[in-house]
């Protein structure tokens, strides 16, 4: 339970860093880049251990650049689920989607 919520408020605090560094994303309210947090979050929870069970043999850098590429997408799609985020353009969302990534993934290594 604390895992998931310390996942979900370091998702939440490098949501904001990385939307105050992008120009081109952006978020109405605190309360939108809680859910945009919260989505990844859950997301990432629930695919990272189907990434992990299926890409077993190959090395973690592959896991891990698929972990980047669907934050990316989770990223340019995420709009259609929180109406006050937006992202401009497939770059900014795999930048973003790629930042977030590599948050998951030390908060991984860390918890």
């Amino acid at each position: 339970m604390w895992e998931a919520l310390l996942k979900i408020m370091g998702n939440l605090v490098a949501g904001m860093v990385i939307i105050a560094i992008i120009d081109s994303i952006r978020i109405r309210e605190f309360g939108d880049n809680f859910l945009v947090a919260l989505v990844i979050a859950l997301i990432n929870a629930a695919l990272v251990p189907l990434l992990n069970m299926l890409g077993f043999p190959l090395p973690y850098l592959l896991v891990g650049l698929s972990i980047l590429l669907i934050d990316g997408l989770i990223v340019r799609y995420i709009h259609l689920a929180v109406a006050g985020f937006s992202a401009q353009g497939i770059r900014c969302s795999l930048l973003f989607g790629g930042l977030m990534a590599v948050v998951n993934i030390l908060l991984m290594l860390a918890l």
